[in-house]
Formats: C-alpha cells, structure tokens, sequence
C-alpha cells in the first residue's frame, strides 16, 4: 500500500466514541449556526460544504482509484453553468421555474456523463500523462466558456438567477417558529443537508464492492485485473461518480454566487483541489471534509496580511505535507493508536 494512503483511517476514526460523538456534536452545529454567526460566516461556510463536496469527488477518483485529475474544475464550471442555463431558460408549463433541486441533479448527471466519457478517452494514459490530458479538458471547459459569449456571457459571466423551492424564492425572508431566515441562510441549510446525503452516500460507495474495487485499482491495476476486476469500467465509473460530486458542487456554488464566469474555475481552482485532499488526507473521506475546511479558513484567518497571507498558507501546507503525509486524517488516526497504546 502507498504509505500516504491508509484507506482504514476513516473506519478507525467511524469506531473511536469521541470521534463518533464529536461529529454528531459538530452536525447538530452545522444546524444551528446560522443563529448566531453573521453573515460573512455563514458565506464562509457554505464556501466549505461546497468544497467538501468537490474534495470528496476528487478524492474518490485520485485517492482510492489512484487517478490524477488536474481538470476537475472543467467538471465544476459545467455544472455551474448549465444549472444557470437551465433556471434562466427553461420554463414548466404555467411559467413555473425548475425544481432546484432536479436542476442540481441533473448539471451532476450532464457532468459524471462527460466524466465517463473522459475516462474512456483516458484510458490509455495514467501518471503524468493521465494528468495532461484531464488539464487539457479543464483548459478546454473554461476557454469554451469564454468563446461562446452569445450563450455563457464570455469572461464578462452570467448572473444567477434566484433559487426557487416549491414555488417559494429563497431571496424572500422566511420565519420558522418565530426564528427570521435570510436568503443566505436559507441557501445554506439547502447545501448543508445535500452535503451530509452526499457524505453518507461516499461512506456506502467506498464500503461496498465498488468502493474495493477502487481501492484495489489505487493499489496495483495488475493485480486488480489478475483478480477479475474489470478496469475499464470501474476507472470510467471512477471518473463518473468523481464527475457527478464536482458537477453538482459546482451547481450548488453558482447558485449561491450572485454572478459567475470563467475565471472562477481555472487552473488555480484545480490546484486549490488537489490541495485539499492531499492536506486532509488521499483515501479518506474525512480527510477530504478536513482538507476542505482547513484550505477555506487559513486564507481568511491571515487575510489582514494581503500578500503575506498567500505564503504563510504555503507555508502551513507545506509543514503538513511533510510531517504528515497521510494528512489531517492520518494524524487523528495515529493520535488515535498512540492513545490505545497508553491505555494498554
């Protein structure tokens, strides 16, 4: 095994009470904290939930399937745009906006669809190699973007139309036992609740026979293929679900931005990806959550240092990776056996 993979991590950290305990703790939180943070934290943290998402599809196809993608944000971009697409063009009958809802399920469904077929035509490559031709597609996604400025806006971007909910429009304040929501926060009790489906939905995927599938491919494709796993469809499938979680992500975060364009899912935004998973953990879905926050919150805790704030996240990234190659995840998992050690 790749020692900066332990796929039991996450089983470790599932059976530890504490741990257990800590994250029923921190998700009962999640509910609740709209009620007492302000605005500009609640933003932040739908920021999180959504990269959450984008970190664990990453990590699916790069962490478990061993497959390096530095095009996921092309996958994003897609899902972004055609969720916009969709609720300012389309229209039921009687003038009836689409069901948000049907419309993230879908831009993920368009997404894992390109996701399949890019793993079909990848096939051939892995390594570096396999890293170039996903670039490439990135590269492609957004450059397209930029050229079809009758139907995208071009770099100038579209404006993301309100989120309607069975006819109700999240902009509008709702009062719920007395409590007074804004559209904000309305919109991140959405994300909140499709992030924690798509959290439990990772942890059955890796836990079923898919899920060794993947991890067996991670470890040695030969050997996968002497033990009867069919490679071509579980690292097209792998390229799918991967596809499916960003696609939706990016739906999810274009309706949450009052306006998007082609630049928010450019190259940097592969690199900001991959960072998250390496810094929380390859292989581990817990990792990825971690990652995903941590990369989030370290830009605004030293944000009051402009340029400086950019190399001491670095820097941070980089003591981490060292020290802890196998992530946030790896060092809750070995403080963890460190702990049962003292105990015995």
């Amino acid at each position: 095994m790749n020692q900066k993979r332990d796929y039991y991590n996450d089983i470790r950290l599932i059976k530890n009470r504490r741990i257990a305990l800590f994250t029923a703790i921190s998700i009962f939180s999640l509910f609740l904290f709209p009620l007492f943070a302000g605005t500009y934290l609640v933003y932040i943290a739908t920021l999180i939930l959504i990269y959450s998402i984008v970190a664990i599809g990453l990590n699916l196809l790069v962490g478990f399937t061993g497959q390096i993608s530095l095009g996921h944000s092309g996958f994003m971009a897609m899902g972004a745009y055609i969720s916009v697409l969709t609720m300012l063009h389309l229209k039921l009958p009687f003038n009836i906006n689409p069901p948000f809802i049907a419309v993230v399920i879908m831009s993920g469904l368009i997404a894992a669809f390109i996701g399949f077929v890019l793993g079909l035509i990848a096939l051939r490559t892995k390594g570096p190699y396999l890293a170039i031709v996903t670039l490439g597609f990135g590269i492609f996604v957004e450059q397209g973007l930029v050229l079809t400025e009758s139907i995208t806006g071009g770099r100038s971007g579209l404006s993301s139309p309100p989120i309607s909910i069975l006819g109700h429009l999240v902009i509008e304040k709702v009062t719920i036992l007395g409590i007074e929501f804004s559209g904000r926060e309305q919109v991140y009790f959405i994300i909140l609740t499709i992030t924690l489906l798509l959290v439990l939905f990772a942890f059955k995927i890796v836990r079923s026979k898919i899920g060794r599938a993947f991890v067996a491919i991670g470890d040695s494709e030969v050997a996968a293929g002497a033990s009867g796993i069919n490679l071509t469809y579980y690292r097209t499938l792998a390229f799918a679900v991967s596809a499916f979680y960003v696609g939706v992500a990016g739906a999810l975060h274009a309706n949450m931005m009052d306006w998007i364009s082609p630049s928010q899912y450019g190259i940097m935004t592969n690199i900001d990806m991959i960072a998250m998973i390496v810094v929380g953990g390859l292989g581990s879905i817990f990792g990825s959550v971690l990652g995903a926050t941590l990369l989030n919150i370290l830009p605004q805790l030293f944000s009051k240092y402009n340029f400086m704030s950019t190399i001491i996240v670095g820097t941070i990234m980089i003591v981490i990776v060292i020290f802890q190659p196998r992530g946030l995840s790896g060092m809750l998992s070995n403080l963890l056996k460190n702990e049962r050690g003292q105990n015995k």
